[in-house]
């Protein structure tokens, strides 16, 4: 009986160490930017964009009326997610680089099937190519990052951290 029970805790106490010293973060520490970001408000010259226009019933491109927009970072890579009702959600993967208060996206990539996965949505305004965001805040909890697009217009994005 005490082997069995000191067999059990072994068991128990290596399937914990495997659990603990799992590895959650692809290509090492990022700081503040790893995780998921809600985008909460974006500004276009400082008036508000519609970004979740439910009670208007606008549909995006992709047919469907958007319930949020997330930002993910991890390693170089940013994921922009548009969720929609029903669980349904569009996918757009482009890189990113961070330097100082200057924040690299680019979104012009393509793979064998072309570049429909790393186009973000056209209610956001972010381009294809590289563009650089300016850091306006970025603590764990919250980010505030802005360019002026070819046209001279600035976009302000602010994001708050969901995960």
């Amino acid at each position: 009986m005490k082997s069995i029970y000191k067999s059990a805790s072994l068991l128990l106490c290596a399937l914990l160490m495997l659990l603990l010293g799992g590895c959650t973060q692809n290509n090492g520490y990022i700081g503040d930017l790893f995780g998921i970001w809600r985008l909460d408000r974006l500004t276009c010259d400082g008036t508000p964009q519609v970004l979740y226009p439910g009670s208007e019933g606008v549909e995006d491109e992709y047919g469907g009326i958007p319930e949020l927009y997330t930002f993910s970072f991890q390693g170089s890579i940013i994921g922009v997610f548009a969720i929609y009702p029903h669980h349904d959600f569009t996918e757009d993967y482009g890189s990113f680089e961070h330097a100082g208060d200057i924040l690299y996206l680019d979104f012009d990539h393509t793979d064998n099937d072309g570049g429909y996965m790393y186009t973000p949505p056209a209610a956001l305004h972010l381009p294809s190519s590289l563009i650089p965001m300016n850091i306006e805040t970025l603590t764990s909890s919250e980010m505030h990052i802005w360019y002026v697009s070819d046209e001279g217009i600035r976009y302000d994005y602010y994001l708050n951290k969901a995960f």
